[in-house]
């Protein structure tokens, strides 16, 4: 799979906000004992942060050649 070469600055920026986003999520709830809300959030996260992979990927086209006529 390849990405496209103006996705990578993007796909950069959304995961370093996903992991800043459950590091808050983490500090702010672990004094909970509520362990699942956190496996909730990471596997939300980590989904968001693959489709944003998934749409910036190039994907592969067979060509087809016309015979000359």
């Amino acid at each position: 799979m390849r990405i496209n070469k103006e996705g990578y600055k993007i796909i950069g920026i959304s995961g370093a906000v996903c992991v800043f986003l459950w590091w808050l999520i983490y500090h702010l709830l672990v004094s909970d004992a509520n362990i699942s809300l956190l496996w909730v959030s990471a596997v939300l996260l980590l989904l968001f942060w693959f489709f944003i992979v998934a749409f910036f990927r190039e994907p592969r086209r067979p060509f087809r050649y016309l015979p000359r006529q």
